[in-house]
């Protein structure tokens, strides 16, 4: 159970990536959704599947690794999914949606937005979890105020 609650937290391995491992992780979803391409239906399908482990998965991940542990990457995945919610990722021109969704989600996630530090202190995975719910909350509204420029 050990290697699945690892396996799931660090999404497939990435969060273990030395240096920045929230933004590798976040890159390399990008990269996967844009080959992936799916409809808007398969990625609310997507996020909530990942809503409904992250939590459980990430407190978990606390337990086994400590308080808020960088490999725990669950988080973004969720995060990152929500960010691009209504997106048309086989339309052309997606890759500048995409791209913008990344620098908009790092930079909430990175810089904890309100109320994001505050949701960061709520317990277990709940705190690691609710602080990228709020950050692609935020990415989400940005980028869909800004799509018509990009598209």
């Amino acid at each position: 159970m050990r290697r699945v609650v690892l396996l799931a937290g660090s999404v497939l391995g990435t969060g273990f990536f030395p240096v920045a491992p929230a933004t590798f992780t976040t890159a390399v979803l990008a990269a996967l959704l844009l080959l992936w391409a799916p409809g808007p239906l398969a990625l609310a399908l997507l996020l909530a599947a990942a809503l409904l482990a992250a939590v459980p998965v990430a407190t978990r991940m606390e337990r086994l690794l400590g308080h808020d542990p960088k490999p725990c990457t669950i988080d973004e995945l969720v995060g990152f999914l929500i960010a691009l919610q209504g997106t048309a990722l086989a339309a052309p021109g997606a890759w500048r949606l995409v791209g913008a969704a990344f620098l908009l989600f790092r930079g909430f996630d990175i810089l904890k937005v309100w109320p994001g530090r505050r949701l960061e202190r709520w317990p277990a995975g709940w705190g690691i979890v609710a602080d990228d719910v709020m950050a692609g909350l935020y990415s989400l509204l940005v980028l869909r105020l800004i799509a018509p420029w990009l598209s």
